[in-house]
């Protein structure tokens, strides 16, 4: 049975200057997460979990968001 990570860090990262976009993404014990606080930007998303390397994984492709609305995405932990 594949076990969900004990610990997993969601982060945005803002793709024109690098900064942090957002706090650091909740997630809940069903591996749901969310952002909250995002401006209108576009972002990458990199993501790290404990049964995988401690090197964050990244998302392939940058995110366009829109300030109070919602996007779903589906990520995948690396698990080597």
């Amino acid at each position: 049975m594949d076990r969900p990570p004990q610990y997993v860090s969601v982060n945005a990262v803002n793709t024109r200057t690098g900064d942090w976009a957002a706090p650091d993404g909740r997630v809940t014990s069903a591996g749901v997460y969310t952002l909250s606080g995002l401006n209108t930007q576009a972002i990458r998303i990199s993501f790290v979990a404990t049964r995988a390397t401690h090197d964050p994984a990244w998302h392939p492709d940058p995110v366009s968001v829109v300030a109070g609305s919602t996007r779903n995405l589906d990520l995948h932990v690396p698990t080597s």
